[in-house]
């Protein structure tokens, strides 16, 4: 028993040290946590969050409120949508929830496959119409006609989109392979300067990065229940689940840590510190 104690108590010396940090919390982690597949299959228009990761909280009501969350729009069927953590983020956010108050594990990104249930629906009406052909129709040509997402303003390199920077227009011609919504954009960022009326594709955005060069962030270390933390400031860009170097306010050391939320990052046990 007290060989024990003086294990723990050595441990405990070792991280503040290296750290110099007076605060440990020690006991089980109470947070929500959400545990994201690799691969997952929908059917319908929206992918939800519970559809695409297995959440687990002592509160059954935020449990169901957070499976409900709607994440992204689904695919076409028959194809998929990548869906990261950075999405996630920015529709708890807008769902009245702070991503800081869950743990995330499992796959940095989800590969979401959209059923094709509904085309064997499209396929029976197929048979059913051969079998009872409607009587032909004089049709006259029309013109094709098709809506796309453009920019309500002049929108800066970097600037997140919101609602009131998009609206739908309808144009006319070649109706493009990809159809898009308003919805796909939001929380995005512009890669580039965009000018007002200028048409949005997937190519001119990005789900913003979780940390960005020179952000405060909280620096965290855990072995078993013990958990320690230091202030600390990003020394690279990077999205969840990724390595990036952090420097300590408290040392002056610069640590590897891996990117946990948009403000916390763990430096691995026994990993390596330098200056």
């Amino acid at each position: 028993m007290q060989k024990n104690k003086a294990i723990r108590y050595l441990l405990i010396s070792v991280w503040v040290g290296l750290f110099m940090v007076g605060e440990a919390q020690v006991g089980a982690q109470t947070r929500p946590t959400v545990f994201l597949y690799e691969q997952a299959d929908v059917t319908g228009r929206d992918i939800v969050l519970g559809s695409i990761a297995t959440i687990k909280s002592a509160d059954e009501e935020l449990t169901a409120k957070l499976a409900a969350v709607v994440v992204a729009p689904a695919a076409l069927p028959g194809r998929s949508q990548r869906v990261t953590v950075g999405h996630i983020d920015t529709r708890l956010r807008q769902a009245g929830i702070d991503p800081r108050s869950l743990e995330f594990s499992g796959a940095p990104r989800v590969e979401v496959y959209t059923n094709t249930a509904s085309e064997a629906s499209v396929d029976r009406e197929s048979v059913l119409e051969e079998i009872h052909p409607a009587p032909p129709v004089s049709v006259t040509p029309a013109v094709n006609t098709y809506t796309v997402v453009v920019a309500t303003r002049n929108l800066a390199r970097h600037h997140v989109l919101t609602q009131a920077d998009l609206r739908l227009e309808e144009r006319s011609g070649r109706v493009p392979a990809t159809r898009t919504k308003v919805e796909d954009f939001l929380g995005k960022r512009v890669i580039r300067t965009v000018s007002y009326g200028s048409e949005l594709n997937a190519n001119l955005v990005e789900v913003p990065p979780l940390v960005e060069t020179g952000k405060r962030v909280n620096i965290i270390a855990e072995m078993g229940n013990v958990r320690v933390s230091a202030p600390g400031r990003a020394l690279a860009t990077g999205g969840f689940g990724e390595i990036i170097r952090v420097e300590n306010l408290t040392t002056r050391q610069i640590v590897q840590a891996q990117i946990v939320s948009s403000d916390v990052v763990r430096v691995e046990t026994g990993g390596g510190v330098g200056n």
